[in-house]
């Protein structure tokens, strides 16, 4: 709809890819047919679309013949997290939706009974049973709360209380959440890694599975010295690459180009 307006009314059009499966044809969010072809209109017709890294510029080529930009995302930083008391061992925040797997925190939870695991999300629509079948098996396990929806700048208090923040998904974009824990110098072990960034940049760890995840993690969380290294690279590398003004630099640098 945004992109027939602007071409109506004589304006440009941006588009941010929001998620891996915006580029990959019946894989998108989107419940009817109608509304999947709107969606591709307007992709079709944006003056520019960005993406979230690499992986997302290949697949809209692949999937839709169509050219895109990578602009890293901007999070809000906070400031010196030294002294925060860190009472949260382990940190999951996401939407209850199958692909997120949550009940995979449920395992971990079983796993590591010596730690401390906080989970952070409401039911998306269509996923209620999922969240009421969580939340009453966290009920059994002492070391597992379930907060419920908290938002967005409220849950920056609890990454700023975590040790390690975690991510079981099984497909993502490029999640704000990694972006909030690393500026928060909170180390990310996930099953997702966007781009690589997590092993190339030493960002945390890409676990294999569950039991492989509750090692790295209970490793982590025993040393204080190797959790902190990794805390403040991941602050540093936040600060240098998803700066609000080197990501507003990289859009003004694209909206005076010459039209190719």
């Amino acid at each position: 709809m945004v992109a027939w307006f602007c071409r109506r009314h004589n304006r440009k059009f941006v588009f941010r890819l929001a998620h891996d499966s915006d580029c990959i044809p019946g894989e998108q969010l989107i419940g009817y047919w109608r509304d999947r072809k709107i969606y591709e209109y307007g992709i079709e017709h944006a003056d520019l679309i960005v993406a979230q890294g690499i992986k997302q510029v290949s697949l809209m080529r692949e999937h839709y013949d169509l050219s895109s930009v990578p602009i890293n995302m901007t999070v809000e930083f906070p400031g010196d997290s030294a002294n925060v008391d860190r009472d949260i061992d382990i940190l999951w925040v996401n939407n209850f939706r199958e692909f997120k797997r949550p009940e995979l925190v449920l395992k971990l939870a079983s796993l590591l009974p010596e730690f401390n695991i906080s989970m952070i999300g409401g039911p998306a629509p269509g996923n209620e049973g999922l969240y009421r079948m969580v939340e009453a098996k966290t009920k059994v396990l002492n070391n597992l709360s379930l907060l419920g929806a908290v938002p967005y700048h409220d849950v920056n208090d609890y990454f700023s209380r975590s040790r390690i923040f975690v991510n079981t998904s099984d497909r993502e974009g490029f999640p704000n959440s990694f972006l909030q824990a690393w500026a928060r110098e909170v180390p990310v072990v996930s099953f997702f890694d966007p781009d690589g960034l997590i092993s190339s940049e030493k960002l945390g760890t890409v676990p294999e599975g569950i039991e492989e995840m509750a090692g790295t993690i209970r490793g982590l969380l025993s040393n204080e010295v190797d959790r902190r290294e990794m805390a403040l690279k991941a602050r540093v590398f936040v600060l240098e690459k998803y700066s609000p003004e080197s990501v507003a630099n990289k859009y003004e640098s694209l909206f005076h180009a010459p039209p190719s």
